[in-house]
């Protein structure tokens, strides 16, 4: 150290600030819960910038120091996402929350109604040729037709397809002859199970998925009273369509699709009122 003091060399300069600045650098130790911080040797330092140029020795200090804040913030940014804490679990959960009702809510909720008005309008329109169908089969009564309800049979067909494409997947039926290939392909979708095609109990599964058991209990049971409703009148149409119908088979049938509406109206002022809430 006699001849460190006597000439101050430059070398001996590097292994002092080496040793002061580098002694106490830390070093990252990852463990399954934290980081844990350690101090390194300042002597195998010293041996380092005595070998080394000033440049290299200069320069090595702000690097490791950089580099170790680097991947301290790193690890904790990590362990946060991966494992969040019960408060930033919840405030996750609320905003996604918001998002949702924020979307579902939007323009008065008219995407989550849209299903509904589509489909009272397609009975609408059944209920138009079932109308016209009773009228002439009237008419054909009373001029004394042997088969009044031949001439019947096109408006009781369109009337029962406007029942099916009103239902929006939501029942299985039997295929007419003349049944397009839409429709054929929505049948084999319901028939082969991957997932439930049935739009009013997906329209209510998503309206009432952060409400209470009860309010979810009470969306499903309406969905499901309109389905019955769906294929009690599909039946009563089919009966209608028969050679040996009568006017009040026709009859029942109007009857029928009435209820029908009224289900799906009832699903409709459910979505809208758990909307509101």
């Amino acid at each position: 150290m006699a001849f460190c003091m006597q000439n101050k060399s430059a070398s001996c300069a590097r292994v002092s600030r080496c040793e002061k600045n580098l002694g106490q650098i830390p070093t990252i130790h990852n463990s399954p819960s934290r980081p844990v911080l350690k101090t390194s040797q300042a002597g195998s330092c010293t041996a380092s910038c005595l070998n080394a140029s000033s440049d290299n020795c200069g320069s090595r200090e702000p690097f490791s120091r950089r580099a170790s804040v680097f991947s301290l913030t790193t690890s904790i940014l990590l362990e946060g996402l991966c494992h969040p804490s019960a408060s930033q679990a919840s405030l996750l959960g609320e905003s996604l929350k918001g998002l949702l009702l924020k979307a579902q809510r939007q323009d008065g909720g008219a995407k989550m109604l849209a299903p509904f008005i589509v489909a009272q309008q397609r009975l609408r329109q059944a209920d138009s040729s079932l109308e016209a169908a009773a009228a002439i089969a009237s008419r054909s009564v009373a001029e004394g037709s042997p088969s009044p309800m031949i001439d019947t049979l096109p408006d009781l067909t369109a009337s029962l397809r406007a029942v099916r494409a009103s239902s929006l997947n939501c029942y299985l039926f039997e295929a007419l002859p003349g049944d397009d290939t839409d429709t054929r392909a929505s049948l084999i979708t319901q028939q082969i199970n991957i997932a439930d095609p049935c739009t009013f109990r997906l329209v209510v599964k998503n309206v009432v998925d952060f409400s209470s058991q009860d309010v979810k209990a009470q969306g499903s049971d309406l969905v499901q009273a309109a389905v019955t409703s769906y294929s009690k009148l599909d039946g009563q149409l089919l009966v209608a369509m028969q050679s040996h119908a009568t006017i009040e088979d026709m009859q029942a049938a109007r009857e029928a699709l009435k209820e029908t509406s009224k289900a799906v109206q009832d699903i409709q002022d459910f979505v809208a009122q758990v909307l509101k809430a």
